[in-house]
């Protein structure tokens, strides 16, 4: 039932349907009133929209009937502008597929087919679904403060709220049937999501697959939902209804199981598809239906530092392994994580960060697995800050715990590079044959190699050059 409207309905004092005078229906009228509307039953409006108008009317500056009557004038005029789209952009394909018009509204006075000039020469353009949502979303998303009414006329304006609203989709239903013959055909595929609107923004606070009910049968085939829910994760940004949508479809699991399997699964999509903040938000949800020693939720926490590091978002990306490292103290994850912040952190540039944590890092016992990659940060920062007898002291410490590690690879590759830069070549070259004898089957060794035959072929050159002092007499 459509009984979800974004109302704060705190009690307060007010004069409620004092206002209307004579008019004034009893609590008891309210009630049977309500009872009514929240039935379902056809033919229910006319009485209670007549007292709404008549209320309003009678209370013109009363700022819950305003609000109350401004979204229902913004139900309307979405309501008509799905029909138009419905009904102009389906036309053509709808003609195709079963060769006569279906709507009885555009059919000539005589019930002979209108000529062909008569017919418009192309449809107006479609305004995307997705477009559709954000522009009434306003309208749609905020509370209305009914503290000014009783209880009883709380319970009836919201009631008679999800009539009307109930009504527009019925409306909007029963233009967009013969989509479900032609929703295959081009230039119908997307105009179901139209009919996903109504429902999608009356709910805006907590959509459930109760938020369908009214929809044609045709939409809630599994191709169908599976659409739906797209529509939801990638063009409205609604994960609730996405999610909602995709956990009532599977039948298999509970629904806590179901939603975890969605969000985890929607965020890699959202990967693909370029979406990494929305990627981010799927894993959040997914850790928030976990129990926090689930070991998936750590999981799926250093899975968003490699989404945020993916789009070099360095400062979120650490941000996070940061926040892991804080959530899990003293655990081999907390290790991890602080090694992947510094990481991040010298990627975004930021040495002093790095060198007022990197200490902390390296004396935690937990930190110990990782401990080479601390060396390696702490060295680099400092060589890159031009400190080089700090950075020398942590290369012999480093060179002298881990003689086989690979970071002591790059370490000497680096090194070298530096003395090839200043021209000192004798020194270039020992550094580069220690990197060969130490760590042959390195990336690192492979690139000296050629750089090692170059530095002898110039030794070579420079010995076999005539001395150019004069031969003693």
């Amino acid at each position: 039932m459509y009984l979800l409207i974004l109302v704060m309905l705190e009690c307060g004092a007010g004069s409620g349907w004092a206002a209307v005078a004579d008019a004034t229906p009893s609590a008891d009228d309210l009630d049977r009133l309500t009872r009514q509307l929240e039935s379902g039953s056809d033919g229910v409006l006319p009485q209670p929209r007549e007292l709404f108008d008549r209320w309003c009317k009678a209370s013109p500056d009363r700022n819950s009937l305003k609000l109350f009557r401004h979204r229902l004038s913004a139900c309307e005029s979405l309501r008509q502008e799905i029909v138009r789209q419905l009904q102009t952009v389906g036309r053509g394909a709808i003609r195709q597929l079963v060769g006569s018009d279906l709507w009885d509204d555009e059919k000539p006075a005589t019930g002979k087919t209108a000529h062909p000039s008569a017919m418009p020469a192309a449809p107006a353009p479609i305004v995307p679904a997705e477009q559709l949502y954000r522009l009434y979303l306003p309208h749609f998303q905020y509370a209305i403060d009914t503290r000014d009414l009783q209880p009883a006329e709380k319970s009836f304006l919201r009631a008679y709220y999800n009539a009307e609203v109930r009504d527009a989709i019925a409306g909007v239903v029963q233009v967009g049937q013969p989509l479900a013959a032609a929703r295959d055909r081009r230039g119908t595929a997307n105009l179901e999501c139209h009919l996903l609107l109504l429902p999608l923004l009356h709910d805006t606070a907590r959509f459930s697959m109760d938020s369908l009910r009214g929809l044609p049968d045709w939409m809630f085939a599994p191709d169908r939902l599976r659409a739906l829910s797209d529509f939801c994760l990638f063009r409205a940004g609604r994960l609730d209804a996405a999610e909602a949508i995709a956990v009532g479809m599977n039948k298999s699991k509970s629904p806590s199981e179901a939603g975890i399997e969605f969000y985890t699964e929607a965020s890699s999509r959202c990967v693909v598809a370029h979406l990494p903040g929305v990627a981010v938000e799927c894993l959040r949800a997914a850790i928030g239906r976990m129990d926090a020693r689930d070991a998936r939720a750590v999981a799926l926490r250093f899975r968003i530092c490699e989404i945020w590091a993916g789009v070099k978002n360095w400062a979120l990306a650490a941000g996070e392994a940061g926040g892991i490292a804080r959530d899990y103290p003293g655990t081999a994850e907390a290790g991890r994580a602080l090694c992947l912040r510094l990481e991040y952190l010298a990627a975004q540039g930021d040495s002093q960060a790095i060198l007022y944590e990197v200490d902390d890092a390296i004396g935690q016992p937990f930190c110990k697995e990782c401990l080479p990659r601390l060396l390696y940060q702490k060295w680099s920062v400092l060589r890159e800050a031009g400190r080089g007898q700090e950075a020398t002291l942590v290369l012999k410490d480093f060179l002298n715990r881990y003689p086989k590690e690979p970071f002591g690879a790059e370490m000497y590759f680096a090194i070298a590079r530096d003395c090839l830069a200043a021209q000192r070549y004798n020194e270039a070259l020992a550094v580069l044959e220690s990197l060969k004898a130490h760590y042959p089957e390195s990336a690192s060794a492979k690139q000296a190699g050629p750089l090692i035959d170059k530095l002898h072929e110039m030794q070579g050159r420079a010995a076999s050059r005539p001395s150019s002092r004069p031969a003693p007499s």
